[in-house]
């Protein structure tokens, strides 16, 4: 029982690391893609920083709503 308990949290705890670098990873090329969209249409780097910042905070919210609408009964 305990040996199973043990394998299950190792398991658990790889999955967390290996997301956490996923959504790291992801957050790094983002970013990246948003500031060379800024770039590219010729917007100052602080519009790009106040819009990354708008969006990078509403954004969590926005998916728990979606959620919720989609999903919920």
């Amino acid at each position: 029982m305990v040996g199973n308990l043990n394998s299950s949290m190792l398991v658990a705890v790889i999955a967390l690391l290996l997301s956490a670098g996923f959504v790291y990873w992801a957050c790094e090329y983002f970013v990246n893609g948003v500031e060379w969209v800024g770039r590219k249409a010729g917007i100052s780097q602080n519009a790009v920083g106040t819009v990354l910042a708008a969006f990078g905070t509403a954004l969590p919210e926005s998916v728990v709503t979606f959620v919720a609408v989609v999903f919920g009964q």
